[in-house]
């Protein structure tokens, strides 16, 4: 079982991570390959299907204030890793079982 402490570690560098993204995709040309902002893609499959990445982001940061989501942990935190790792060379979207729209 994961600590607490190290749970909210995790999750913030995550989120971190993914909100750096979706700012540098609004502020960079072509920083990406779809022509759909990051933050405005929708999440296609899994149990935060119907989101937006940018929605997403404030559910995870609702979570780090202790705030109310409908969503748990864990999937916040899984789906956000999801999306982090879809950016690491050789390791497609679809691989992890999540599909964002273009």
């Amino acid at each position: 079982m994961v600590s607490r402490s190290s749970f909210y570690n995790q999750a913030t560098t995550e989120i971190q991570a993914l909100a750096m993204t979706v700012n540098f995709d609004r502020a960079i040309e072509n920083f990406g390959s779809s022509s759909i902002p990051l933050g405005e893609r929708l999440i296609e499959t899994g149990p935060l299907k119907g989101l937006t990445v940018d929605q997403l982001l404030l559910e995870a940061r609702a979570i780090l204030n202790k705030g109310i989501t409908v969503f748990s942990e864990t999937e916040i935190l899984q789906t956000i890793t999801i999306i982090n790792q879809s950016y690491v060379e050789d390791v497609s979207v679809s691989e992890l079982n999540i599909e964002l729209i273009n």
